[in-house]
């Protein structure tokens, strides 16, 4: 992927399978200056077509929004056929989908999604196993299937030691699992996290208002989980 980055991007958007994955690439490094420039660029491109949704979910990334999260756009199985991608960016689009999915509480629809997404990109982009592994998580931590999720995090664990790429990604899989700690009561198991990940922010180039709010979130959490209410408030009102 970081190839792509070396093709004009004037070049590279007249192939929208391309120009999506370099997108991709650019999130995930938090390059937030070029994933504007793409992002902009894929808007005059395709205006508001299915492609173009592809997209949309990272405006809530990019732009300065204070910290609101980013809507993801429903696609139905025709749409996501219909989209000149290869199977890395189908891929992509099914966890976006199951991630819309999870939303609107259709957890079964959304596993279903994200395993298609591990069958269509298995083996072919760590990326997309890194995510789909991720969100895979996520719905069983929302449903209660607290193993099956630690078994996901531990695929994602995996695939974060794979490349060195990969450690920009380090937040999704510590807010993820911190997450199933907190329910489970662990706590200094929990606490122990949220100290990585606050080491892991203050490391990164760059900064986004969403990662920020979201460390801020789980600290007043642990706060009020330990029964210290006031400080959690104080956090809350802090953010």
């Amino acid at each position: 992927w970081s190839y792509l980055d070396q093709i004009p991007y004037d070049v590279l958007l007249q192939n929208a399978d391309l120009a999506a994955q370099c997108f991709l690439f650019n999130m995930g490094t938090l390059n937030i200056k070029n994933c504007r420039t793409l992002f902009e660029g894929f808007k005059q491109h395709y205006g508001n077509s299915d492609v173009f949704s592809v997209l949309r979910f990272a405006e809530g990334y990019i732009s300065r929004n204070d910290g609101i999260l980013p809507e993801y756009d429903l696609l139905t199985a025709r749409q996501i056929s219909a989209l000149p991608f290869g199977p890395v960016v189908k891929a992509m689009v099914l966890v976006e989908n199951a991630i819309a999915l999870v939303e609107n509480m259709q957890y079964e629809e959304a596993e279903s999604c994200i395993k298609d997404a591990l069958s269509i990109g298995s083996n072919i982009n760590i990326f997309v196993d890194f995510f789909a592994y991720n969100e895979l998580a996520q719905i069983y931590e929302e449903t209660g299937r607290l193993n099956d999720s630690l078994l996901c995090y531990q695929q994602s664990r995996t695939l974060l030691k794979t490349s060195s790429l990969m450690s920009w990604y380090g937040t999704n899989y510590y807010f993820g699992l911190v997450g199933v700690y907190m329910r489970q009561m662990q706590l200094d198991k929990a606490d122990e996290l949220l100290v990585n990940i606050r080491c892991l922010l203050d490391a990164q180039r760059s900064r986004i208002n969403i990662t920020d709010m979201t460390l801020a979130y789980h600290e007043a959490e642990m706060e009020f989980l330990r029964g210290e209410d006031a400080a959690g408030a104080e956090l809350v009102e802090a953010m």
